[in-house]
């Protein structure tokens, strides 16, 4: 607005100026008073259009560039790519690192199959378990019954064997947790350094184009880490397995040890009563009408426990006793052809029959010598049949 009005003034002062040079005078030079005003206001024009143009260009909206356009605008929305996982070995070691773990994992499942112990172990254990059902409950009624010092002695050896068979068992158990357990410590170690391996596997199959490296880099890691779960899998249902073998072993070794506690108490108390006088003498019991039918009832409880007892361990060792069987055959032919061979010398020699009696009766002969035998071939028989003829050469 200031401006107009300083330009409007500008122009009727020039006008005027321009009418009085048009007009006759004596003189046509500008009076001083004039050219003063003209040049202050042409400072003054100058001045105010130098503001108006600086107010102009400040007060100007800026002009900016689409967002599209700009590459630094279009480098600030997209995200860090995060920096790679450390590998535990290159990428393209990957199948070259595979074979030594493949060594490893096929000497662990050589372990794993290499169970013939275990196995028989797992076979006998139901056998064992069976046979000490059965020798409880004739220890029960033998210790019941203030047994001589002769049958607590027999008693103690035959659960002292047992208790030294389940031990060795115990052993066999151990040693075979302790190379579990140490096959179990590096199969964690392979598979955290081959799920390592999986990250960086990953990592660049993100952010980075397929190649064949990467591909192969791919199969090895994935054929190694599948044999490593595959083998893991089987430590585990192994020591699952061996486990239970063992918590069933240390029931029946608790049962052992209480029962020969209670032997060794029996035999302390049998030591402090030698010679003290705890019962009527024998020709009193006869005197008495029902003597005869107790002793009667309580021989013929123990004999059919004791039958029980022999069958079901024989039940259970069918093989041994085909084996005698079998022994009893041979050394019965063996003596029946010996009884053919002297039969004929003792015809010319007389004076042999004597010394040639037992093989007279070869079948006899062979029978007395199987009961011999059985000895080694049934370990801890029962008492009925170690009286048969077992039981001095047991001891």
């Amino acid at each position: 607005m200031c401006n107009c009005i300083l330009f409007r003034m500008l122009a009727d002062l020039s006008h005027s100026c321009i009418l009085r040079r048009s007009m006759p005078h004596k003189s046509h030079a500008p009076h001083p008073a004039c050219r003063l005003f003209l040049f202050t206001a042409f400072l003054m024009a100058c001045a105010i259009g130098t503001t108006a143009a600086a107010s102009a260009i400040t007060t100007r909206p800026a002009i900016t560039a689409p967002a599209s356009t700009s590459p630094t605008t279009v480098l600030s929305t997209q995200p860090a790519v995060p920096p790679p996982p450390q590998p535990p070995f290159p990428l393209a070691e990957a199948a070259t690192q595979g074979e030594p773990v493949a060594i490893t994992l096929r000497s662990i499942n050589a372990q794993l199959n290499n169970g013939g112990q275990l196995t028989d172990i797992e076979q006998e254990a139901p056998v064992l378990s069976s046979e000490i059902d059965n020798r409880l409950a004739e220890s029960a009624s033998l210790l019941a019954s203030h047994p001589t010092l002769q049958l607590l002695h027999q008693q103690e050896n035959d659960w002292t064997e047992i208790e030294h068979t389940l031990a060795d068992w115990k052993g066999v158990l151990q040693q075979r947790g302790d190379r579990l357990k140490q096959a179990t410590d590096q199969i964690s170690n392979m598979a955290a350094t081959w799920d390592k391996e999986q990250e960086v596997v990953d990592y660049w199959l993100k952010h980075a184009k397929h190649t064949d490296l990467l591909s192969a880099a791919q199969a090895s890691v994935a054929k190694t880490r599948a044999q490593i779960a595959q083998t893991g899998a089987d430590l585990r249902n192994a020591r699952i397995r061996l486990f239970a073998i063992e918590q069933a072993i240390d029931i029946q070794d608790a049962r052992v040890l209480d029962v020969l506690d209670s032997v060794q108490q029996a035999r302390n108390e049998a030591f402090n009563r030698l010679l003290v006088h705890d019962s009527p003498p024998l020709w009193n019991l006869f005197r008495s009408h029902n003597a005869g039918g107790e002793f009667a009832l309580q021989g013929q409880d123990s004999l059919r426990r004791q039958i029980d007892e022999v069958r079901d361990y024989l039940s259970q060792r069918r093989e041994f006793l085909a084996g005698l069987a079998v022994l009893l055959l041979v050394l019965a032919s063996v003596l029946l052809w010996i009884h053919h061979r002297i039969k004929k010398w003792c015809e010319k020699t007389p004076q042999l029959t004597d010394a040639t009696r037992v093989f007279a009766s070869p079948i006899a002969t062979a029978l007395v010598l199987s009961l011999l035998v059985s000895a080694w071939i049934f370990p801890r028989a029962p008492r009925l049949l170690s009286a048969a003829g077992t039981n001095p050469l047991a001891d």
